[in-house]
């Protein structure tokens, strides 16, 4: 089973694909929303965690985008470090599984 980490933050995607890595999980990084599009093309991940804010877009724009192209939507998480409750219930709307606040420590 795939995970696909969608960060933009090289460092905190390292730290995360470590971490599913040592609990059995393949994994896959992605660190632009137009990446992710490209590799969801080709692959079929068990599911995304996904960093709400990323250089070409946001997470609500990408999740339309792939609607938009028709693409199959997979079970995804929103990560981000904002911690707005407006952008878990729009998120969650969309098919959000569940929503993290990253710690800004």
């Amino acid at each position: 089973m795939t995970i696909l980490i969608i960060e933009d933050d090289a460092g905190l995607a390292e730290l995360i694909k470590e971490k599913m890595e040592e609990c059995g999980f393949e994994t896959a990084c992605s660190n632009s929303a137009e990446e992710a599009i490209e590799w969801l093309s080709r692959n079929n991940p068990y599911i995304m965690l996904l960093d709400y804010t990323l250089p070409d877009m946001n997470a609500k724009d990408f999740i339309n985008e792939l609607q938009n192209k028709g693409r199959r939507l997979p079970p995804f998480i929103i990560s981000t470090g904002r911690g707005d409750e407006r952008i878990a219930v729009d998120m969650m709307k969309l098919g959000a599984r569940d929503y993290i606040v990253k710690d800004n420590q």
